[in-house]
């Protein structure tokens, strides 16, 4: 069984999501905290994570709105974005197969609600991620990223 936290409504996520280490949202590939977004199993080959300060983030995109297809995509490592951009996935060995026997492949509109893509400022190496509740997580990303978009203006 997998080891997912968040928070059940709104008015308490609100009055978690502080400057502060407490944990807004939580599952096996990615942390949320008032302070940043970490990601697990991101570098190779030791699987260290990698986090990253709200400050820096310029923006996070889904896999929908970033319009990934399966050329951008990666079970773990470097992929193609863009002219300039490159996307670095963390390590997440069944997002392409489903399945008991991990047979079959998910199409892309299963894929796509649930990948991450952020850009952090003077980088054109994205991270990518995967989130397994999106509905809950993104609000909490919106919010943090927008926070910091007004501190830094």
């Amino acid at each position: 069984m997998e080891n997912v936290e968040f928070l059940q409504d709104d008015v308490s996520r609100q009055e978690t999501i502080s400057e502060g280490e407490a944990k807004a949202y939580s599952d096996n590939l990615l942390e949320i905290t008032g302070r940043s977004l970490t990601i697990h199993r991101y570098f190779f080959p030791s699987l260290a994570s990698k986090s990253i300060k709200w400050e820096d983030v310029e923006w996070v995109k889904t896999g929908e709105e970033a319009k990934l297809g399966w050329l951008h995509m990666r079970l773990w490592g470097l992929a193609w974005y863009s002219s300039r951009l490159f996307i670095w996935w963390n390590l997440k060995p069944r997002v392409l197969s489903k399945g008991r026997q991990g047979m079959g492949v998910h199409g892309m509109e299963d894929i796509r609600p649930t990948s991450l893509v952020i850009k952090t400022r003077g980088s054109n190496v994205l991270a990518g991620t995967f989130v397994k509740y999106p509905e809950i997580a993104l609000p909490v990303i919106r919010e943090l990223v927008a926070r910091n978009h007004l501190h830094n203006e």
